[in-house]
């Protein structure tokens, strides 16, 4: 198992899917988030001729993703699909785990003359522990210098909180915010 990625897989998950299946390799997307030649490579070293049935690969898709106006997918979707599909990489010997649905995203990025189609397994969340602990951060925002670009989806409570921040420490003039998602586009800042 490759293990950039198997850790970001709880072990009662590991567990649960290796009594099930032949797991070819495991991977966690936001690892390959702004690689994905890197994600590419990794697969294909791992890809076969002939699979066996019970061969798959477990990504794991968070509830993160990036998205552009009147785009109905996340960009982590679009150049996963694109990646295995150049990879040919068999979308039957995909399963793909994420806290949300995400299949219809991925649907709309597989070419519709191709009849095969990932597994789905939606409302699991699959992160190890130390994905979901909260670390304090003390920054000293004087020493920000950097400009940035905020994509804050679909009000929530986490997004509100990060928001909050940036304007009560008028941070808004060092960066670009686009709050809410396509349904809630109201602000630009």
């Amino acid at each position: 198992m490759h293990s950039k990625n198997i850790h970001s897989f709880t072990e009662w998950t590991r567990k649960i899917l290796e009594q099930k299946f032949n797991v070819i390799r495991y991977y966690n997307i936001l690892n390959y988030d702004s690689d994905w030649p890197e994600f590419e490579k990794d697969i294909l070293s791992t890809r076969k001729d002939q699979y066996e049935e019970q061969d798959r690969y477990i990504i794991g898709h968070p509830d993160t993703d990036y998205y552009l106006p009147h785009v109905p997918y996340g960009l982590s979707v679009y150049n996963l699909i694109r990646s295995l599909l150049h990879c040919d990489i068999p979308l039957s010997k995909v399963i793909i785990i994420s806290p949300h649905d995400i299949s219809k995203e991925v649907k709309l990025c597989i070419p519709e003359l191709c009849l095969d189609q990932p597994t789905f397994v939606v409302g699991c969340t699959y992160f190890d522990a130390m994905y979901r602990k909260s670390f304090p951060c003390d920054v000293d925002i004087s020493s920000i210098d950097t400009h940035m670009c905020m994509m804050i989806g679909e009000p929530r409570i986490h997004r509100n909180i990060v928001y909050k921040y940036v304007i009560d420490h008028d941070l808004k003039n060092r960066m670009i915010i686009s709050y809410g998602g396509s349904k809630f586009r109201k602000t630009l800042i």
